[in-house]
């Protein structure tokens, strides 16, 4: 993800979320249900002001196109993220 998070850079979705490995604007509509989009970028920009770490429960749409669960864990400070599978990102 890029800093302000308004990019995915990379995404190896293990067979539960569409891979990407073209820089994506679009993540947010792509990959999380329209009725969770707000609240997941509500905590991003209050994680990011306040420099704190947060978890996050949201509903994804998985790669068959159906509906999951993900969560989605950020240390702004650190600028790592771990998603529920342990897979652990640290943004540039």
């Amino acid at each position: 993800m890029s800093p302000d998070w308004s990019e995915m850079r990379q995404l190896s979705g293990r067979n539960f979320l569409a891979d990407t490995e073209a820089p994506n604007r679009n993540w947010l509509p792509d990959y999380i249900h329209p009725d969770d989009q707000a609240r997941v970028t509500a905590a991003i920009n209050e994680a990011i002001r306040t420099k704190s770490i947060f978890e996050l429960e949201h509903r994804v749409l998985r790669v068959d196109r159906q509906l999951g669960l993900d969560v989605l864990a950020s240390d702004p400070a650190t600028r790592c993220e771990r998603r529920n599978r342990g897979m652990v990102r640290c943004r540039e």
